[in-house]
């Protein structure tokens, strides 16, 4: 029976010896295209990797373009890049060609982990082992001896296994709590309390719906993006407020790169406010209803000399889409439609390190380390058979137009001065990505903006006129800026608030 032992154990070292064996072979991945008078060249030094996460390098030689991205960023079109490879984020390379189309590339490597090829070798390798093993002791014994080595070898097989288990358990527990990020803890090792306590981007806050989770990494103790708030406020420091909704908060960066940390970089460094700092009170799904109650119990606690609103899209997508009944019937939440609540953090977290592991690498398991808000219809409205064109021409926008003038009210009777911004948008971003009648909604709200200035003699930078052409500013979605576009976008500000002299001079 030794010998049947050191068998098995042969056999599964060279399973995965093998299998990890493959990202280390020099196996390169080469693409190239021609089309008309553009010339593409595409390398990775690495057909094989073993996990979702694992890098490559991506190399890249392109003649005859219009533009060139790399990940939403703009690039020169001879380059090498290190890229890590995910599901949910992969690394894309998006190349403008002479002809005006775009063609989009992904690197050509394989995550071992998730390849159905790999899992049937590994799963036909392991039953052709154990086949073998089986008829090797039925060749061996007679008679009831059969029956006995059979147990016998099922039991050493599957102590075999346990022992190997744990060991590889233990070993990826030791490997991620040293040595993984923070999102690895998270998916990997972290309980369901834990998890509940520093993953969670939001929560819930009385008059609001929800705000900001401290505990979230680039969020302060009182809930706001960016760097922690002394208070009450320093003698002679001047602040400015920021209020809106992902394309404040900065959707898809970290939080030095959005619009409003951005902002107090260049008064300071470009036009000498050394004392100004700017508050990015902005959150993802916010809307001028979200942004009056921030002002209102939350803003002012911050003590804002100038607040800086830009709203748009999020109240013409997520409201003037709704169904006649719900935005403009006779209901609790008129004009409300439904609220947001937060979903749990996934209930059924595996305790173990190693089942998480292959159960998200293979897709099977929720990624605890991506937690939302989910939006709950909690009002009883009539339903309508009206197209999303026929929704957004009957519940017209005047809620808009009213919630700015509530922040407007709020601001003057309060001594503090506030500047409006219209919504800037890519023009050209597709059709089946920002749909053309949100479009038109937008300008309506952009209109209302602009009139709503000029009514009450409120200062206004028509961001859309000057950046909704400037597609390089703009992530795919057409909606949300870029780290350029936020550069550019805090540049007119900046520009802005110095001609109105909407700071005191230092």
């Amino acid at each position: 029976m030794k010998q049947f032992a050191i068998k098995i154990f042969i056999s599964w070292v060279g399973l995965i010896a093998v299998m990890l064996s493959l990202p280390l072979l020099p196996l390169p991945t080469h693409i190239t295209e021609q089309v008309d008078s553009s010339s593409l060249s595409l390398k990775t030094n690495k057909r094989f990797v073993m996990w979702q996460g694992d890098c490559v390098e991506w190399s890249w030689k392109l003649e005859g373009i219009r533009a060139v991205y790399l990940n939403d960023q703009p690039t020169v079109g001879e380059g090498v890049q290190t890229v890590c490879l995910t599901q949910a984020n992969p690394p894309t390379l998006s190349v403008t060609l002479e002809n005006d189309t775009t063609r989009i590339y992904y690197p050509n490597t394989v995550i071992l982990v998730q390849s159905r090829g790999v899992w049937w070798l590994v799963g036909g390798w392991t039953l052709l082992v154990l086949g073998a093993m089986v008829g090797w002791l039925l060749n061996e014994t007679k008679g009831q001896q059969r029956l006995a080595k059979l147990i016998q070898a099922i039991f050493i097989i599957a102590v075999s296994t346990l022992v190997m288990l744990a060991i590889l358990e233990g070993l990826m527990r030791l490997w991620f709590s040293v040595n993984g990020s923070e999102e690895d803890r998270v998916k990997y090792v972290y309980s369901q309390e834990r998890i509940n306590q520093i993953q969670r981007s939001v929560m819930s806050l009385p008059f609001l719906e929800y705000g900001l989770e401290p505990n979230y990494p680039g969020h302060n103790a009182v809930g706001f993006r960016g760097e922690e708030i002394t208070y009450p406020k320093p003698e002679g420091v001047q602040r400015i407020l920021t209020l809106g909704g992902s394309t404040t908060y900065g959707l898809g960066m970290d939080w030095e790169y959005a619009y409003p940390a951005q902002l107090q970089n260049i008064l300071r460094d470009e036009y000498g406010y050394s004392t100004v700092e700017v508050i990015n009170g902005g959150v993802i799904g916010y809307r001028t209803w979200h942004s009056l109650a921030n002002f209102a119990f939350r803003g002012l606690e911050m003590e804002p000399d100038l607040v800086i609103v830009y709203h748009a899209v999020n109240d013409a997508n997520q409201r003037r889409d709704l169904s006649v009944d719900c935005y403009r019937g006779q209901n609790p939440a008129r004009g409300l439609g439904y609220i947001s609540v937060l979903d749990p953090i996934p209930s059924n977290l595996p305790p173990f390190v190693l089942q998480r592991f292959f159960l998200l690498q293979l897709g099977w398991m929720e990624n605890p380390a991506q937690v939302g808000s989910n939006g709950v219809q909690v009002v009883d409205c009539e339903a309508d058979n009206l197209s999303e064109a026929e929704r957004f021409a009957i519940n017209t926008p005047e809620y808009f137009a009213r919630n700015l003038k509530s922040m407007i009210g709020i601001a003057q009777v309060h001594d503090i001065r506030i500047m409006l911004s219209t919504w800037a948008y890519s023009q050209n971003t597709p059709n089946e990505i920002f749909p053309d009648v949100l479009k038109d909604a937008v300008e309506e709200h952009n209109a209302l903006t602009r009139s709503v200035a000029t009514e009450l003699d409120i200062p206004l930078i028509d961001l859309a006129a000057i950046l909704t052409e400037r597609e390089d500013l703009f992530f795919e979605d057409g909606g949300h800026f870029n780290q350029v576009g936020t550069r550019t976008q805090a540049q007119a500000y900046a520009g802005f608030i110095e001609a109105e002299q909407l700071l005191k001079p230092e």
